[in-house]
């Protein structure tokens, strides 16, 4: 039998119904090659488990004039902030936030921002160094809306700045840098503070449930704020400007 005659014979031996299934050699992961496949996966989930809480808890202040201080924060970091705010040399602190959580009735004036400059005054903070920015913007997006009424505040007193820093909180701390960067836009340099969050241990935040709920809760929001966040309309802007009372 010629070699024309076996290579046929085999090309129909690779064949069943007719020719609608074709048998092809292909190509598999030994042992070895799964093996090194499990060290890298291995290597990149621990990289990224030691990774995400630093990346997300941002450090890096633009030693600006003017401190921003976000009124949600832990009570117990305020003290933080407002060491922040004597090192740094800072000409003004803001406070900013929107109606607290803790309202006894929809439209109540109890605000983040507010409840933020009263607990600083605990630690040294005066009146003639802070002012209180409030937003009563409730629906979403309420970093945004917080930052757009830091900038109008700015913008009503005649003060052009170049630079500002905010102090946040553990993870989200990158997330209201991207905002309020999106928000001054690119004339404006925004540095960052995160103080830590007091109830997990951000060297370990897998070992509670608290850290693995804001640090996974954070990293969709900063994805969700850094690919898929909608500029809004100069209408939506100036219905926010009109909220900032």
């Amino acid at each position: 039998m010629s070699r024309s005659d076996h290579g046929q014979d085999a090309e129909a031996h690779d064949r069943a119904l007719g020719g609608l299934f074709v048998r092809r050699e292909r190509w598999s992961l030994s042992w070895r090659g799964r093996l090194v496949v499990l060290c890298v996966v291995g290597v990149l989930a621990a990289a990224v488990v030691l990774g995400i809480h630093p990346f997300l808890a941002v450090t890096n202040p633009a030693h600006s004039d003017y401190l921003v201080v976000e009124g949600w924060i832990h009570y117990q970091r305020f003290e933080q902030a407002a060491q922040e705010f004597r090192n740094g040399h800072y000409k003004k602190l803001l406070t900013s936030g929107v109606q607290r959580d803790t309202a006894i009735k929809p439209g109540s004036k109890d605000n983040y921002a507010d409840y933020a400059a009263e607990q600083l005054k605990d630690f040294g903070v005066t009146d003639d160094q802070e002012q209180a920015v409030p937003c009563w913007v409730t629906h979403k997006d309420r970093t945004y809306n917080t930052a757009l009424a830091v900038k109008k505040w700015f913008e009503n007193n005649g003060i052009k700045i170049k630079s500002i820093d905010v102090v946040s909180e553990g993870p989200h701390a990158r997330r209201s840098r991207l905002l309020y960067q999106k928000a001054f836009g690119s004339d404006v340099h925004v540095g960052i503070i995160a103080v830590q969050d007091p109830t997990y241990d951000p060297d370990h935040w897998w070992r509670s449930s608290e850290g693995v709920r804001e640090v996974i809760g954070e990293t969709v929001a900063y994805l969700y704020a850094k690919f898929c966040f909608p500029f809004l309309k100069e209408s939506s802007r100036t219905e926010t400007a009109e909220l900032v009372k």
